[in-house]
């Protein structure tokens, strides 16, 4: 029996469900069994709404049970897995997140053999370039497996990867700025495992995690993950009911104008939420997603970082559609 993922949204709609909640629903449905993180499935969910991806059986089953114990009988088409062929763009689409997760894995596999950051103190004490650059796609690959495990599997790997760089970054021989970018990179991989520590609920281990970035990009000189990481903070307090929008307002100053346009957008986009969360910030919050939006207006002049490249214009709209509900303005 094939759930059409197609029907998908109206069928959560007539539940009265956001996407957030429906991610809620089926992680409570899922039980004891391993399910990516909530941050993770609205992803998914909403790529599955968009048509950018399939379900899997899995999944279909979950949205099946779920609907079903909700007292809504799915009426799904049937099919003989053995006998139907699947159509050839699901097929695609199954295709591509069979060599997504894939990628995923071996991301896992090489960070189980020897760091290259440790691998290169082992032959010899002086680095070069080299050394940042090949950290940074490490991370780059490891950041994907966001998209299948939460936090609390994902944590360990990413402090591991953190711990494993702060040797070179005090230790190696090398000029002052390939030292910086070591300090880049560590800084990046500090949020990375501040972010796996929040989405597991570990606040205090987070907060020293995003601190520990803020240091790090400041000494490297990084106003994009200096910025970053005080938005972190600001995201943070937001979850434990401290303030907010000050941290979110010195994230953005921090960036400047220095920093590329997807980093700008995300940091305005982050500082509208803190300020929603505000007694009548809902005018300044407008503001700050306008900004938002002329920054993703503005050509891709440089390199885009790999922990922004995911803010466009959709994303654009799911904040400011998250800023307005919170406001009260959801139509």
């Amino acid at each position: 029996m094939v759930f059409e993922a197609s029907r998908l949204r109206s069928l959560r709609q007539d539940h009265a469900w956001d996407v957030p909640e429906l991610a809620r629903q089926l992680r409570l449905a899922a039980g004891s069994a391993a399910i990516p993180s909530h941050v993770a499935l609205v992803r998914m969910i909403r790529r599955w709404e968009s048509g950018a991806n399939g379900m899997s059986e899995r999944y279909q089953l979950l949205c099946r049970r779920l609907l079903e114990s909700e007292g809504h009988p799915v009426t799904v088409s049937a099919a003989a897995p053995e006998d139907v062929a699947m159509p050839a763009a699901v097929q695609g689409e199954s295709q591509v997140q069979r060599r997504e997760f894939l990628t995923a894995s071996a991301a896992v596999a090489g960070f189980l053999t020897v760091p290259p950051q440790l691998a290169r103190l082992t032959a010899g004490r002086r680095i070069g370039a080299e050394v940042p650059e090949a950290l940074a796609r490490r991370l780059a690959r490891l950041r994907r497996l966001d998209n299948y495990l939460g936090g609390g599997e994902t944590y360990h790997l990413y402090a591991a990867e953190l711990d494993a760089t702060k040797t070179p970054a005090r230790e190696a021989a090398c000029t002052q700025e390939t030292r910086q970018e070591l300090l880049a990179v560590l800084s990046e991989q500090a949020q990375q495992a501040g972010w796996a520590a929040f989405d597991a609920g570990w606040q205090a281990t987070a907060r020293t995690l995003y601190q520990e970035s803020l240091t790090a990009a400041q000494s490297s000189g990084s106003p994009a993950l200096e910025g970053n990481a005080l938005a972190l903070l600001a995201y943070q307090n937001l979850t434990t009911g401290e303030p907010a929008a000050p941290l979110a307002d010195a994230a953005c100053e921090a960036a400047g104008s220095r920093t590329p346009p997807r980093v700008r957008a995300l940091l305005h986009e982050r500082r509208a939420w803190a300020i929603a969360h505000s007694a009548g910030g809902q005018d300044e919050a407008r503001r700050a997603l306008d900004r938002a939006a002329v920054a993703l207006a503005e050509p891709d002049s440089e390199p885009v970082p790999d922990w922004a490249a995911w803010v466009d214009r959709s994303e654009l709209q799911i904040m400011t559609g998250r800023c307005l509900t919170r406001a009260g303005q959801p139509l």
